[in-house]
C-alpha cells in the first residue's frame, strides 16, 4: 500500500512539472521562438483577394451564426429537432448557397481538390517563394503553415496567403486513459509559442516587404 501511494505522489508530481511547463528553458523553444520572431506573421501574397475572401468569410460567420441562434429555438433537453433546423434551412438557405465561395475572379476558396483536378504549379512556386524568404527559420525547425488557396476557373491553384507559426513538442506527466482503453503515464502535448510581435508582409514587386509589426 505504502509503495503504491508513494507511486501515485511521483506521477501527481511528475504531473505539475511536465516538460511543457519548462519549454522557455530547451534550446529548441529558444531557436523558434528566436526564428519565429523574425520570420513568424502572416505572407500575403495577392492583397485584393485576401480582403475579398476575409469579407465573405466574416458574413459566413454571422450566417451560421444565426442558424445556430435559430437551432436554440429548437432545442429540447439538451437536444435539438434535427428535422425543424433542416426544414428551417431548407426554406432559408445555408451559408454556403447565400454566399457561395466564389470570388469576383471566377476563382473558388474552400475547394476541395481531392475530388477535383487541379494544377499545383503556380502554389508551388508561390510555396517555394516563402521557403527560400524563411530559409533561416526553416534551419531553426520551423515547419507550421496555414495556407489560403483559391482554385481558379482552369483548374490552377493560387496561394492567396500563408500563416507561418511554430509549435513546440513535449511529454506530460500524470495518470491519463481508462479502464476501457488503460491506463498510462505520460503522453505528447504540444504548445503554441507566440512570437513577440503580430507582423504581416505583402508581396510587393515580387519581394515580401513587412508592413505591420505590432506588439501583441
Amino acid at each position: 500500500m505504502r509503495i503504491f501511494l508513494m507511486i501515485l505522489c511521483s506521477v501527481f508530481f511528475a504531473g505539475c512539472i511536465d516538460t511543457t511547463s519548462f519549454a522557455p528553458l530547451s534550446l529548441e523553444y529558444r531557436k523558434k521562438k528566436k526564428a519565429l520572431n523574425e520570420y513568424g506573421g502572416l505572407y500575403i501574397f495577392d492583397l485584393e483577394l485576401y480582403k475579398e475572401i476575409k469579407a465573405i468569410r466574416e458574413k459566413i460567420y454571422q450566417e451560421n451564426k444565426r442558424i445556430n441562434e435559430i437551432a436554440k429555438l429548437y432545442t429540447h433537453n439538451g437536444s435539438y429537432s434535427v428535422t425543424k433546423v433542416a426544414e428551417h434551412m431548407k426554406r432559408t438557405g445555408d451559408s454556403r448557397k447565400i454566399y457561395p465561395r466564389i470570388l469576383s475572379n471566377g476563382c473558388k476558396f474552400d475547394y476541395d481538390c481531392s475530388f477535383n483536378k487541379c494544377n499545383y504549379e503556380n502554389a508551388n512556386k508561390s510555396r517555394a517563394k516563402l521557403r527560400e524568404f524563411i530559409k533561416p527559420a526553416l534551419d531553426s525547425g520551423i515547419y507550421d503553415f496555414i495556407s489560403e488557396d483559391v482554385v481558379c476557373p482552369d483548374g490552377s491553384m493560387i496561394v492567396i496567403a500563408m500563416g507561418v507559426t511554430a509549435t513546440y513538442e513535449g511529454t506530460d506527466y500524470g495518470l491519463y486513459g481508462n479502464t476501457g482503453s488503460g491506463f498510462y503515464f505520460s503522453k505528447p502535448s504540444k504548445i503554441y509559442i507566440r512570437p513577440k510581435t503580430y507582423k504581416v508582409f505583402h508581396l510587393i514587386d515580387g519581394e515580401f516587404k513587412k508592413v505591420i509589426d505590432e506588439k501583441w
